[in-house]
């Protein structure tokens, strides 16, 4: 049986800043085999469902036959909710992976990885900016907490060639292509106090703007003159943009379909593709 039982998760979770809700049990909920083995990495997933957060979680931990199913839910909000502090039946037949601590056996990565199941439908639905935040949050905090790298953070695909998750439109992929985990990986750690707004030129009549779209969840950051045009912006994270609203940044609402004169810099938000602006400099 495995001794290893995350009894700390929700505080490693809620010590990053994140909302953390806990599923009834879930102090004493584990596959047969009970606690992890060892913990040697993080598997990060989506539901492959459209439904209720709470229709996800009844079944991942206590509906399906093969429950309980990951350690963590994460919502299109944002929220995390804990489930199982013991191993999951959540990575399947798979493997070998190699990872800081050694190498996960074929087909035993449920007494070695965490699992998070991100809610997803995994067939082309856009992945909120302020979901993808959290993601990059949460396992950043499980890694740095559990002795992992980031390297060991690992997609379900990366596993096993039968699942393609996660997948969908966000930084990491567009269409209902699977996520680029190298790039996923960089972007962890780098919660790092956003800066301020940077100031405008000391002639001319531009001034640092938030567009706000309206048709999606995302807010630009650029320079707009005097006639509302911004040639150049940049997607603020929503930790970014929820610390900078206190500086006094006017906002303007537009609908994306008015970004197609805009050069991004940066990562397209969720729900968005190149093809919405006029150039994108990664």
């Amino acid at each position: 049986m495995g001794a290893i039982w995350l009894l700390s998760l929700p505080d490693v979770l809620r010590g990053a800043g994140l909302e953390v809700d806990t599923y009834p049990g879930w102090e004493l909920r584990a596959r047969s085999s009970g606690g992890y083995d060892s913990l040697m990495g993080i598997q990060v997933h989506h539901t492959a469902s459209d439904a209720t957060p709470a229709s996800d979680m009844s079944w991942m931990w206590e509906g399906s036959p093969d429950e309980p199913i990951g350690a963590c839910h994460l919502a299109r909000s944002g929220t995390w909710t804990v489930g199982a502090a013991g191993a999951t039946n959540t990575s399947g037949k798979g493997g070998p992976l190699t990872t800081s601590k050694g190498v996960v056996p074929v087909d035993a990565g449920n007494r070695y990885l965490l699992s998070v199941e991100a809610a997803n439908d995994g067939v082309g639905e856009p992945w909120p900016n302020v979901q993808i935040d959290s993601y990059l949050r949460g396992v950043t905090a499980l890694c740095d907490s559990y002795g992992l790298t980031y390297m060991d953070a690992a997609a379900h695909f990366e596993w096993t060639d039968r699942k393609i998750d996660p997948a969908g439109p966000s930084p990491y992929a567009t269409g209902a292509n699977s996520w680029d985990m190298n790039a996923f990986r960089s972007d962890l750690g780098l919660d790092v106090p956003p800066p301020r707004p940077p100031q405008p030129p000391t002639t001319g009549d531009l001034m640092y703007t938030f567009l706000d779209l309206t048709d999606v969840d995302a807010v630009l950051g650029g320079y707009m003159d005097a006639n509302g045009i911004c040639a150049v912006a940049e997607w603020l994270t929503p930790a970014r943009y929820a610390a900078m609203v206190p500086l006094g940044v006017p906002t303007v609402e537009i609908p994306s379909a008015w970004c197609t004169n805009i050069t991004l810099l940066g990562p397209v938000p969720g729900g968005m593709t190149p093809g919405h602006f006029a150039n994108v400099i990664p």
